[in-house]
Parts: C-alpha cells; sequence; structure tokens
C-alpha cells in the first residue's frame, strides 16, 4: 500500500490470523444483512491487503472467495434495499474481478 510514496504499514500490522478466528465465530451467527455487510467489507480489505504481496491476506482473501456461503452474502449485498451505494460498489467489484466465483453467489 502506498499513499504520496510512502509504504504503508497496514499488511504488517493487522495479521490475518488474528482476524480470521473471530471473523468465522461470528459470521455464522449473524443476520444475512450484518453478515453480508461484514463479508464485504473483510473481503475488500483482504483484496487491498494481498495487493501489498501479503501470502497471509492472499490465502484469507482466497478462503473467502472459496466459501459459498460467503460470497452468497456478497452477492445479497446487490439484492438488498436501502443498502448503501458505496457497499454494493464493493461487492460489484469483488464479484466481477473474481467471475469464476460468480456462480457461487447466485442462489
Amino acid at each position: 500500500l502506498e499513499h504520496a510514496g510512502q509504504s504503508s504499514p497496514a499488511p504488517q500490522i493487522l495479521k490475518p490470523e488474528k482476524i480470521a478466528p473471530p471473523f468465522k465465530a461470528v459470521v455464522g451467527q449473524l443476520k444475512d444483512e450484518m453478515k453480508s455487510r461484514l463479508v464485504v467489507e473483510l473481503a475488500t480489505l483482504s483484496a487491498l491487503l494481498s495487493k501489498s504481496g501479503s501470502n497471509a491476506w492472499s490465502k484469507l482473501h482466497n478462503e473467502i472467495l472459496d466459501d459459498r456461503s460467503l460470497m452468497l452474502a456478497i452477492g445479497d449485498t446487490l439484492k438488498r434495499e436501502g443498502e448503501s451505494e458505496a457497499r454494493k460498489k464493493k461487492a460489484l467489484q469483488i464479484l466481477s474481478e473474481n467471475p469464476d466465483k460468480v456462480v457461487q453467489a447466485i442462489p
């Protein structure tokens, strides 16, 4: 991650092995709307941080993309009335960057 020519320490500070277990524990207990929001945000974060060259973040991002229930949650974001346009754009970007996973997001 770079901003104004400086590299960000985010991939070193944020550790997917610290975030993934609580995410997995909580996401299954959330109602659909909150689950979708959380999944979209973590998928967006993991995609961004994996682009910094972090194998651990890339692995987490791939785990999200390979999980049918999480992909369904991302797809649900696009269908939900009242969802923010920003979140819908994030969901659409995730799906458009991973066309081979889109089938998983169709119920």
